[in-house]
C-alpha cells in the first residue's frame, strides 16, 4: 500500500512492510558509510568505497544507495505504460548500491528485500490482458549472454514467486552490466531475507528442485557468475 496515515499520501504505516524495512535499514547505514561499506564487503569482498549514485535520469541528488531502482533505461523492453518510470509494469529492485573495487572497476548490487512474505501458489505466465510475460522475458534469458547457467530450465519454470521476480531482476542486472551502467562491469543480486522466514526460502515449484532445495541454491546454482551472480 501506498497510502500513509489517515490515508494521506506517503509510505505505509504497515510495521510488516519489507520496503519500509529496507529503507529504514540501508538509510541508517548510509549516515555511517564506513560501517555500510563493511557490511558491503561480505558481499564483495574488494569493495574499497561507496559510489554515489543520481537518483534518476534528471535529478542531480545522489545518494549512496538507491531505492526503487528500474534502469536507467528499460533494457528489458519491458512494455511499460508511457515514459519508463519507477512504479507498475516495471521490473524493479528494492534498492542499488554501487561499489569500487581494484583498479576503479565496479559492482552493482541489486537487493531484494524480504521480512514476512511467502508464496504458495503459481502465478499465471499470461497476464489479464492478455499479454505473454514468457515473451517479454525469453529472448533476454536464452540470450547468448544471459547471466543463466547453460544447462538452465525453460523458461516457465519460473512462474512461481519470489522465482519470478529474480528471474526479473537478474536479467536487469544483466542489463545494466552490458550498458556499463554507473560504470559496473559486475553485477550481484542480493535477496535480504530473516533466517526464520524458512517458509520463504524453501519455496522451490517442481521444475527447479533439480537446481537445489531451497531459494538460495537454487539461484547460486543458475546464476553463479562471475559478472552476475545471485547472494541470499
Amino acid at each position: 500500500p501506498r497510502s500513509g496515515l489517515n490515508g494521506n499520501e506517503g509510505p505505509t504505516t504497515n510495521l510488516l512492510s519489507s520496503q519500509v524495512q529496507c529503507i529504514n535499514s540501508l538509510l541508517a547505514l548510509e549516515h555511517a558509510p564506513d560501517l555500510l561499506l563493511e557490511r558491503l564487503r561480505t558481499v564483495v569482498s574488494g569493495a574499497r568505497k561507496i559510489v554515489p549514485i543520481r537518483h534518476t535520469n534528471q535529478a542531480r541528488a545522489e545518494g549512496l544507495v538507491a531505492f526503487e531502482w528500474i534502469g536507467r533505461k528499460n533494457y528489458l523492453r519491458e512494455r511499460v505504460r508511457g515514459e519508463h518510470t519507477r512504479g507498475s509494469f516495471v521490473t524493479s529492485a528494492d534498492a542499488l548500491i554501487v561499489v569500487e573495487r581494484e583498479a576503479g572497476r565496479r559492482t552493482g548490487i541489486l537487493i531484494e528485500w524480504k521480512f514476512t512474505e511467502s508464496y504458495h501458489a503459481p502465478l499465471k505466465p499470461i497476464s489479464e490482458a492478455g499479454t505473454d510475460r514468457r515473451e517479454i522475458y525469453r529472448p533476454h534469458y536464452e540470450a547468448n549472454q544471459s547471466p543463466f547457467i547453460d544447462d538452465k530450465p525453460p523458461i516457465d519454470a519460473f512462474f512461481h514467486e519470489p522465482h519470478y521476480q529474480l528471474l526479473r531482476q537478474t536479467l536487469l542486472a544483466e542489463g545494466m552490466r552490458q550498458a556499463k551502467e554507473h560504470g559496473v562491469d559486475q553485477m550481484v543480486v542480493l535477496m535480504i531475507a530473516p533466517a526464520a522466514n524458512q517458509s520463504l526460502r524453501t519455496t522451490v515449484p517442481e521444475a527447479l528442485r533439480p537446481y537445489g532445495q531451497s531459494v538460495d541454491t537454487v539461484w547460486q546454482t543458475l546464476v553463479p557468475g562471475p559478472e552476475v551472480r545471485f547472494l541470499w
